[in-house]
């Protein structure tokens, strides 16, 4: 059911829970996990009312932080494997192209039933445009999953191949730099901290060198990387692929 108003989305969480003095408060975690939880992905991504739309998100997310469903950066896991201090295993990332809220469901059920360790939800940049599935829509519902399957603990969500056009480069640096920059920063808003950079798209063979072939690779990459670290939350280090 798509809510018709602010109201009626409020008054479908009597007694589950609540939002008051600007605070969320979850009274019934077997309740909400239901029907309720089912409509509130429903609308963070079809409801037409933006505020409905927003509303429905921040109880999604308000109620994860609540169980302990976090979204989190997987650094601080591979600095201790590269400093040998774990090992033995593989992270699997996950693209999600659609289906998003059934296909995570089953991702979060099948890491259960092997008892799994990390795994990674992605999105490429590519896939942001052509499933229409923005940053601030995709995690919600990856976060309504986890909590649909009794999920507990860390939600790695990664934006996958953020990556620069080389023609639109050469064209007009500072416009494509702004463009990947732009994208950035809506994905750390979203909770997205994992970011690959793809810049390998600007490797040019012509000079002799490796170091020249490679120089506008390393250098917009490093660029990139300087600007998500300017722009990630406090207290989280960002994980940054490449």
């Amino acid at each position: 059911m798509l809510f018709s108003s602010k109201e009626q989305l409020m008054a479908s969480m009597n007694g589950v829970a609540g939002i008051s003095d600007g605070s969320f408060r979850l009274e019934n975690e077997e309740k909400f996990r239901g029907n309720l939880l089912d409509q509130l992905a429903l609308n963070s991504v079809l409801n037409e009312n933006r505020e409905i739309k927003g509303l429905s998100r921040y109880v999604i997310k308000a109620a994860a932080h609540e169980l302990g469903v976090v979204l989190s950066s997987i650094q601080n896991l591979y600095v201790d494997r590269g400093q040998g201090k774990n090992g033995g295993y593989t992270v699997p990332a996950l693209n999600i192209r659609g289906m998003s809220l059934q296909l995570s469901r089953a991702i979060f059920r099948a890491a259960r039933q092997i008892n799994a360790g990390a795994f990674i939800f992605e999105i490429a940049q590519s896939e942001i445009s052509y499933t229409h599935q923005r940053p601030h829509e995709l995690a919600p519902v990856i976060l309504a999953a986890a909590i649909k399957e009794g999920h507990r603990g860390p939600v790695f969500i990664q934006g996958d191949h953020f990556q620069v056009s080389a023609k639109n480069y050469h064209n007009d640096k500072e416009k494509e730099i702004s463009r990947l920059k732009v994208l950035v920063k809506e994905a750390l808003q979203a909770g997205f901290y994992n970011i690959d950079i793809d810049t390998s798209t600007l490797v040019t063979l012509e000079p002799e060198t490796v170091k020249e072939q490679q120089k506008l690779n390393y250098e917009v990459g490093v660029e990139l990387t300087r600007y998500i670290r300017e722009n990630e939350p406090e207290g989280i280090t960002v994980s940054v692929g490449g």
